[in-house]
């Protein structure tokens, strides 16, 4: 199998999926889940994932807690930050605080909110809380900043919603995905952009631009409301500067869809609407 297949075959398997592990044995891939997509009227594309509290016996405790991580540059986690051209995800810690109710089960970002890049240690459930192994910051299940003297005073980790239906064994995990307000021309800090899909809507073909900042790998999909990829359009390394790729509808329902431009210097996103 040639290395451009094998590349292709694992981004097509990681993409739009988040890896549980549990807490305490990172190295214990326990399953992967899909997610819902939903689209506000701003723009912003949410994610919501369910799982099965039966699939995951780490969570039958108070104090249990797994980390879901995105090992690919998709940025499930609205946490996930980019140093230079490497992508660091801050995995989302999910950790039962109660025997029951909706509200057993909590969910926050592990990304330690004093701001250098640094992922919050597994949860301790002796003490109930996340440390920071660079300043010592602290702070409880709940993402709650709890006051240490000598560390610095940092605001409170990001937080999912994380509704537990006992009947039905499952936790919903809400508001997962974010990707505010999808402009009509998504562009990075650093110099990457998207440009619009032209035209859009979208009944046959469709031209769209974006740009690089150096080379590196690209990957260009076109994804359903479902998650799933309905179109891989790019997926090789490209050299710095302006490229232009072209769309073919054929075969596609009518509907809401996004494309998304994956790379190691981040990722944009743009709405698109197909009609037939």
């Amino acid at each position: 199998m040639s290395s451009s297949s094998l590349e292709r075959r694992r981004f097509l398997r990681n993409s739009l999926g988040l890896v549980v592990v549990a807490c305490g044995s990172p190295r214990t891939v326990l399953g992967r889940l899909t997610p819902t997509l939903s689209v506000t009227e701003s723009g912003s594309i949410l994610a919501t994932y369910i799982l099965h509290l039966a699939d995951y016996p780490t969570l039958d405790s108070v104090g249990g807690s797994v980390k879901l991580t995105q090992p690919n540059l998709l940025q499930l986690n609205p946490d996930h930050r980019y140093y230079g051209s490497t992508a660091k995800p801050f995995p989302i810690a999910v950790t039962r605080v109660a025997e029951a109710g909706t509200d057993a089960f909590v969910a926050v970002s592990t990304y330690c909110t004093h701001g250098a890049g640094y992922q919050l240690r597994d949860y301790d459930p002796i003490n109930g809380v996340f440390v920071c192994p660079h300043q010592g910051s602290t702070f409880k299940a709940d993402g709650t900043h709890v006051v240490v003297s000598r560390t610095p005073n940092v605001g409170n980790l990001r937080k999912f919603t994380a509704t537990y239906d006992e009947a039905a064994g499952t936790i919903t995990l809400g508001n997962v995905l974010q990707i505010a307000g999808i402009e009509q021309h998504a562009g990075g800090e650093n110099g990457l952009f998207l440009a619009p899909c032209l035209p859009n809507p979208v009944t046959s073909s469709a031209t769209f631009s974006y740009g690089l900042p150096a080379r590196c790998a690209v990957h260009l999909a076109l994804y359903g409301m479902n998650g799933t990829v309905a179109r891989q359009i790019v997926e090789e390394t490209q050299e710095a500067g302006v490229h232009s790729a072209d769309f073919n509808a054929d075969g596609l329902p009518s509907g809401t869809y996004f494309f998304r431009l994956a790379t190691s210097f981040g990722t944009l996103t743009q709405q698109v609407e197909i009609v037939r």
